[in-house]
């Protein structure tokens, strides 16, 4: 376990779990409790400095506890706290005016009233939206969750784990997967082929380098 880590962490929040979230940038983010890791996509490893805490760099972001987060545009990037949602403008750096807001009835066609994961569909202008053994496929362009949800995460993402994941990414250096995490452990999966790749899951830790493991799990 990361000592850092640990002495930055409030005891609140010291069991927690991940939100990851590739901003498209070169970066990829990792938040944890009060904390985050900003990882270089390009070097495969955190970058020197990190953890850092949210409050010291995110403007009008809760500071601890972020439940699920998903990169939209260069612009636009979505945080999810229990009930809540903010909007952040990626380009000012700073949370939009007017946020958080509720989730329920800001999400026409979807009854999540909290959020555990979430990421923006490859290749549409759709966003994945997961909770507990749910899950959402919200349709952007016309602002309202596709006919049909919420559907069971067992029934349609093979080898996924079916009760339930903590956090699901892209990674912009390798096209067409998902990244989902669990724990301390993560799956890659194949959009193409539409299943977890083979030889998964492994642990955060060792494919992750930098990112620590979660302590008590």
């Amino acid at each position: 376990m990361n000592y850092m880590l640990m002495e930055l962490l409030p005891v609140k929040v010291k069991m927690s779990k991940y939100s990851f979230v590739d901003f498209g940038s070169g970066k990829t983010y990792a938040f944890f409790g009060d904390v985050y890791y900003r990882y270089d996509n390009s070097s495969d490893k955190v970058d020197k400095g990190y953890p850092m805490r949210i409050c010291d760099a995110w403007k009008g972001i809760w500071s601890y506890g972020i439940d699920a987060c998903f990169w939209y545009d260069s612009n636009t990037a979505y945080f999810f706290r229990d009930n809540m949602y903010i909007n952040f403008d990626v380009k000012k750096d700073t949370a939009k005016e007017g946020y958080p807001k509720a989730i329920k009835g800001n999400w026409p066609g979807m009854d999540f009233d909290s959020i555990d994961a979430a990421v923006k569909c490859p290749g549409r202008n759709a966003v994945y939206f997961f909770k507990g053994d749910k899950y959402y496929l919200y349709n952007m362009d016309k602002d309202k969750a596709e006919e049909g949800y919420p559907k069971l995460i067992g029934n349609e993402w093979k080898g996924i784990w079916k009760n339930g994941i903590d956090s699901v990414t892209t990674w912009t250096p390798v096209a067409g997967k998902l990244y989902f995490f669990k724990g301390n452990e993560y799956i890659r999966y194949d959009m193409k082929k539409d299943a977890a790749e083979p030889d998964f899951p492994k642990i955060i830790s060792k494919g992750w380098p930098g990112i620590p493991d979660i302590a008590g799990i």
